[in-house]
């Protein structure tokens, strides 16, 4: 080095080898920041994984007891849609019976025992005019 005045001068392969100094201090700063970002970076990840795991399983159960409340309304459904089935069978035989008993009591009603290859012929009307 000089001394120029109150001024040092360096030359050029002097400036060099103090710049590199520099920045080796700067980049083992810039690693070990870096290092200690990673490693926080990497435990912040690991509880986020965690909590999402949780999540996703809590999820799934819920999942499966869905299903299973699903399946065991499918088989109510059944079992009503056999009982109403049932139901309207029963009633079906029942107005038609009631049905058959009405044609039977209006047949009756229309002639008792009469032979239904006759036909029905109207009373004839007597007109007695001498008696009065």
């Amino acid at each position: 080095m000089r001394k120029n005045g109150n001024q040092f001068a360096i030359d050029e392969r002097q400036e060099a080898l103090i710049l590199q100094a520099f920045q080796r201090k700067s980049q083992t700063e810039t690693t070990t920041k870096n290092d200690n970002q990673s490693q926080t970076e990497n435990d912040t990840v690991g509880v986020l994984v965690a909590m999402l795991q949780r999540e996703l399983d809590a999820k799934t159960r819920q999942l499966e007891e869905k299903d299973r409340q699903l399946t065991a309304k499918d088989h109510q459904i059944d079992e009503l849609t056999a009982t109403v089935k049932t139901q309207a069978q029963s009633i079906n035989a029942a107005h038609q019976t009631e049905l058959a008993g009405k044609l039977i009591e209006g047949k009756q009603l229309i002639g008792v025992g009469a032979d239904p290859a006759e036909p029905e012929q109207p009373q004839k009307k007597k007109w007695l005019f001498w008696k009065r």
